[in-house]
């Protein structure tokens, strides 16, 4: 039996746990919480620092590992850093910085001619100001190294830099920079990659919700997705053509690859694109829900050099999927019913709702994608159908506030 370890035993990671085991591998698991919920689901739990590269290969370098994976968590850098120590198949190091920090990925996007918006970095705010001029306002500010939509935010003019700068600031990790950046418009696409044998695989496309982009304002939050994509063709096949093109370009020659990519003038334009599988359960519901295909599966063989067919990447069947979010109000919430009574909806596949979704926890202004409180997802003979089925699942659960 082949040992792996995952890093994060947190409710995002579980399918890619029970998954594991499913594939028959001995599988540890690794998180900071002691009480994560993967900690029962594992063949194995140990509690800590999984953002610390020597914190994870002090505690894993002696137990005889065969494979380290991630999912949905930017923990792609320390998987490469403790692979490459421990002989194990995954990207570089420099490619997992690379991608993992904004602002070096896209100096390398421009330098090789990739589309992607008009940028430059900040440490103060009259250096944002002033680059912020020159590139012309609305812009968008975000820190270099986080994710989840963590202090990404609109700026319409120079008093509004002054009122946001220092909380896009917060959110900076390892450095404090900020990346300023051209505010780009048009519909936006999710894609799931994995790259075998230095061939890419493109199976998830989905179409973006922002239709509530107004209200959020000046945040971006994202309420789900819609697949299949109503773009044409061509353009989904330019999209895939760029995304795969960069995923190359940024030397990703191994795993996953996540990518958001942003359709203006008709040209597709990469927003992100990291070494890792998608978070808001993409690839591990609703990709496989529209199409049977789950890439986990196949990463987790990948992981510990098991051969894989490449036929896992191809569709099984080809049907509508959609996700949405639950969104409260700002305010206390006083109760919360209807979930049971969604559930029972037919085509809904799964209601996952955050541990504070319950009577006296504050909500406070959506601020990121982190602040979401639970979402829906759900299959249908076409995209309309399953949109449908996802909003009347949504709307039948009662938030109340006061």
């Amino acid at each position: 039996m082949k040992n792996i370890v995952l890093l994060g035993g947190g409710p995002e990671q579980v399918d890619a746990i029970k998954i594991s085991k499913a594939l028959g591998y001995h599988t540890i698991v690794l998180d900071s919480n002691e009480f994560a919920i993967g900690r029962k689901l594992s063949n194995k739990f140990i509690q800590c620092d999984i953002t610390n590269p020597s914190e994870v290969l002090k505690n894993i370098e002696n137990l005889n590992v065969n494979g380290l994976m991630v999912h949905a968590i930017e923990l792609s850098h320390v998987v490469a850093e403790v692979s490459e120590k421990l002989g194990l198949p995954n990207i570089s190091k420099n490619t997992a910085i690379n991608t993992t920090d904004k602002l070096k990925r896209l100096e390398i996007l421009k330098k090789n001619h990739i589309p992607c918006p008009e940028f430059s970095s900040a440490t103060n705010l009259t250096e944002a100001k002033k680059i912020a001029k020159n590139i012309g306002f609305p812009v968008v500010i975000k820190p270099v190294d986080n994710a989840g939509s963590r202090g990404v935010i609109q700026i319409k003019n120079s008093e509004k830099m002054e009122q946001y700068f220092d909380e896009s600031l917060t959110f900076c990790k390892s450095k404090k920079e900020i990346i300023v950046e051209e505010y780009l418009t048009g519909p936006q696409v999710s894609t799931e990659t994995v790259v075998y044998q230095n061939k890419c695989y493109t199976t998830g496309f989905s179409d973006r919700n922002y239709s509530n982009l107004k209200k959020y304002e000046p945040y971006f939050i994202e309420d789900g997705g819609d697949m299949p994509s109503n773009l044409p063709i061509e353009t989904q096949k330019e999209a895939i053509r760029i995304a795969e093109k960069t995923i190359k370009t940024l030397g990703i020659n191994f795993g996953a690859a996540k990518g958001d990519i942003l359709i203006h003038n008709n040209i597709p334009y990469i927003l992100e694109m990291a070494s890792r599988t998608s978070g808001g359960r993409f690839a591990s519901h609703q990709v496989p829900s529209a199409t049977g295909v789950n890439i986990l599966s196949s990463l987790l063989k990948m992981s510990v050099s098991d051969p894989i067919d490449v036929e896992e990447f191809k569709p099984k069947f080809y049907r509508g999927s959609s996700q949405r979010y639950i969104l409260p109000p700002p305010g206390k919430i006083v109760s919360v019913t209807g979930v049971e009574e969604a559930r029972k909806i037919e085509g809904v596949i799964d209601i996952i709702l955050s541990d504070d979704l319950k009577p006296g926890t504050i909500i406070t202004n959506m601020k990121n994608h982190t602040d979401r409180k639970g979402i829906i997802i759900t299959v249908g003979e076409t995209r309309n159908d399953a949109t449908e089925k996802a909003v009347r699942a949504r709307d039948l659960i009662n938030v109340k506030m006061r």
